[in-house]
């Protein structure tokens, strides 16, 4: 079984070997798409890691090794006069900036604790997958009709579709509310 994402961690496709069901019941296919799907966000995360820390890298290179690491400021020449010390009035403001995004995290971080992630039931358009969103992230995938070989395209294609509909604003899926799945 093959998954394929673009950077954004849109699925693109996905292929399901026909010699599937020799070694395996259809029944598996599920937790299979999942685990395939799991593995498949997680090389887009990575990939996105290794972008970020090639680009910071990038910008650390950037920086002015005379000024010991540090970029020199637009209007700094390097001489001791243009050099600006901070007050103690920069200093404790800039700690109650920290200290006030700080609170702002931990309430954001308490408020989302107490909410209820909203469950979102997505069907492919041919209803063969169903795919169970759990806030912004896929919680299940599962085959919820009977898939032989000759049904494979079909399961590929609504596997596809099925988890790029909530990204999609004008997408074909059903979707509706779940209580418990």
């Amino acid at each position: 079984m093959t998954m394929v994402a673009d950077n954004a961690g849109q699925v693109e496709s996905v292929r399901v070997d026909p010699d599937w069901f020799v070694r395996h019941t259809s029944a598996s296919l599920g937790p299979a798409l999942f685990e395939a799907y799991q593995a498949t966000m997680t090389k887009v995360m990575e990939a996105a890691v290794a972008l970020m820390d090639a680009a910071e890298d990038e910008e650390r290179g950037r920086y002015d090794a005379a000024a010991g690491g540090l970029r020199s400021p637009a209007g700094d020449t390097g001489r001791p006069q243009d050099v600006h010390m901070p007050t103690f009035d920069d200093v404790r403001d800039a700690l109650r900036t920290i200290e006030n995004r700080q609170y702002e995290r931990e309430y954001q971080r308490d408020r989302r604790r107490t909410e209820r992630p909203e469950e979102r039931l997505v069907y492919g358009p041919y209803h063969v997958v169903a795919v169970l969103h759990r806030g912004a992230g896929v919680a299940e995938l599962a085959v919820v009709n009977a898939v032989s070989r000759d049904r494979i395209s079909t399961l590929e294609q609504d596997t596809v579709l099925a988890l790029r509909a909530p990204r999609e604003p004008d997408g074909n899926a059903d979707d509706r509310e779940t209580e418990g799945w």
